[in-house]
Order: C-alpha cells, then structure tokens, then sequence
C-alpha cells in the first residue's frame, strides 16, 4: 500500500487539497481538489474533495484559514511557556470582546527574553472546530494536526531567508499577512479583497490601503525606509501593473512570487 499523506486547507468559502505519496524518496503529489463552499454544503464538498484527490484512508493534515481566526499581539513580563499557557486567557480575556471560555487559544514566541516575551496569540471558535472536526470524522478524515493556512509557507520562508519580510497569502476573497522579524513570525492579519471571475484575489487600491494601514500600525516594518522583502503565494492576480501597484504601496520592495 502506499504511503500517502491527505493535506486539506478550510476556509471560509473554499476548501482545498491534495494527495502526497511519500512511498518513494521523492514525494508526488497525485490529486488535488477544489471546492467551493458558496453552492455547496461543507459534507459534501468533502465527498467532492475526496473523489478528486483519490484519497480513501490514511494519515491527513488540517489547516483552517486565519481568517477564521482572532490574533492579538501581547507582551508578559516572564518567558516561560507554561506559565503563558496557564495565563493567556485572562489576559485575552480583558482583550476581547467575546467569551475566550468558547475559543480554542494557542500561541507563537515572537520576541523573547529573560523577563519579557511578545507573543502571538491565535484564537478559533471551540463550535467551529468541533462541528467541522465532527463533519471531517463523518467522511473518514482524522486530522493528525491542525494547523493555520499560510504559517507552514512563513516558517519555510523564514528559515532560508534571514532578511526581514512581509509574506501575502492570497485567497479568493481573503488575503492573510505574516509579518517575520529576525526569522520570526511577529505578525498575523488577514484582509479581505475583491475577487476576479475565475476565483482570483484582484490587487486594487483599496487593497493596498488596508496592507498600509496594517503595516503601520504595527510599527514592525518601515514603509518609508524598507529594509525587507515582500513574497506573495496563493490565488494572486498575475497582472504586472498590480505587482508595481502593490510594490509601490509597500515602500517600493520587489515582491517575489512564491
């Protein structure tokens, strides 16, 4: 039998996936499916998704997409990971404007040292999770992880590349920004944008308006001195005017296609 891994990506109006034989050095991807949750219910794009990718039974890995999840940015003044396990919900608690109790919450280091740690804090609904986890159960698929849509790219990217960076993951109707700073992920925002005929995001003003505004709230990355890169990966429009349009609105880097 081969060894296979099932990957599906969950967003709010798409699903996504793909079907990787790993029986051999060289990993193939051997299906991927597509489908849209707009005209169809969850369950049975999952039937569609299976057809197309071939996938019966096997190992799986989950993202859901960040926008269907909440971030903060908090500084405590201690480093140790338990102990901000055990304290991150009171503190997103003062935060939030809804029930942390009903949120699954988790956590990256962004900055750390001896007596202060800035973190990322992630929150996706514990109804959400739990009534498409149910749904994936139904039709056979027992996700060993569950991830965030996009980190994986971030996390890639920053270990190869010890340059500042602002990296774009393009959806449909969604796109989601990653801030890393000295190769760690500093920042998570997730924006929406128009979409083209065909499914692709359209990189107009408005757009680029809401990534300046991003970027200067958070202070992170200089728009008016850039000393960083720009990637972009996902369902971008290809047209060279939006790239030198999406360039200039970010201070004039390049921006390379991932």
């Amino acid at each position: 039998m081969a060894d296979t891994l099932f990957c599906l990506d969950i967003h709010k109006d798409t699903i996504a996936a793909v079907l990787v034989d790993r029986s051999t050095r060289v990993s193939r991807v051997t299906g991927c499916g597509f489908a849209d949750l707009n005209i169809q219910a969850f369950d049975d794009a999952i039937v569609e998704i299976k057809r197309d990718t071939g996938f019966i039974s096997g190992p799986s890995l989950i993202t859901f997409g960040a926008e269907l999840f909440s971030f903060r940015n908090l500084s405590l003044p201690f480093s140790d990971k338990k102990k901000i396990s055990q304290i991150l919900p009171f503190e997103l608690a003062e935060l939030s404007p809804i029930d942390i109790s009903g949120q699954l919450v988790d956590f990256l280091v962004a900055k750390s040292e001896p007596h202060e740690t800035e973190i990322v804090a992630a929150m996706l609904s514990r109804e959400y999770l739990s009534k498409h986890l149910s749904l994936l159960h139904e039709g056979g698929i027992n996700p060993d992880t569950i991830g965030i849509s996009g980190l994986s790219t971030a996390v890639k990217i920053a270990a190869d590349e010890p340059q500042n960076f602002l990296l774009i993951d393009f959806g449909s109707t969604w796109a989601t920004l990653f801030v890393v700073i000295d190769q760690k992920i500093c920042l998570i925002r997730s924006l929406a944008c128009k979409s083209d005929d065909i499914g692709q995001a359209i990189i107009d003003n408005t757009f680029i308006l809401h990534a300046q505004q991003t970027m200067l709230a958070s202070q992170l990355l200089d728009l008016r001195r850039p000393n960083y890169r720009v990637f972009i990966t996902g369902a971008a429009m290809q047209a060279q005017s939006s790239m030198t349009n999406l360039s200039n609105g970010l201070g004039g880097v390049p921006i390379s296609k991932y």
